[in-house]
């Protein structure tokens, strides 16, 4: 039998990030390393489905990222810069919702179903 750990999000209420890579309010979903780009297809699946704010899609190693996203999206694809690495190391993958350098709500880790619609009732406001 396979043992994984359980998914375990932790969800932030407002603070500081590192400047955002787009203008106005939207979301951010964004992964330090390459081992987060599946969790990332899934916060993406979901923003497609049900989210009313624009997204965007963020990494550091933004390269590999472009690599396998279709030229379709690549338009919302963002470069993080390494200050993104040092502010979220203990995650592999996050999502956010904000402008300029503060997030709403920041969420580190997987989008586990709590996870989720806490992202969306907060995307709802305003």
């Amino acid at each position: 039998m396979l043992w994984r750990g359980p998914f375990a999000t932790k969800i932030l209420g407002p603070c500081a990030v590192p400047s955002l890579p787009f203008d106005g309010r939207a979301a951010l979903l964004g992964c330090i390393d390459p081992s987060g780009f599946r969790e990332l297809e899934v916060w993406r699946r979901l923003c497609v489905a049900e989210l009313n704010i624009p997204y965007y899609l963020g990494a550091v190693s933004h390269a590999e990222l472009m690599a396998i996203t279709p030229s379709s999206r690549q338009n919302i694809l963002r470069q993080l810069c390494s200050d993104w690495q040092t502010h979220f190391a203990d995650a592999t993958v996050f999502a956010l919702i904000g402008m300029g350098d503060q997030a709403e709500v920041l969420m580190l880790g997987s989008p586990t179903e709590d996870a989720w619609d806490e992202f969306l009732r907060i995307s709802s406001q305003r």
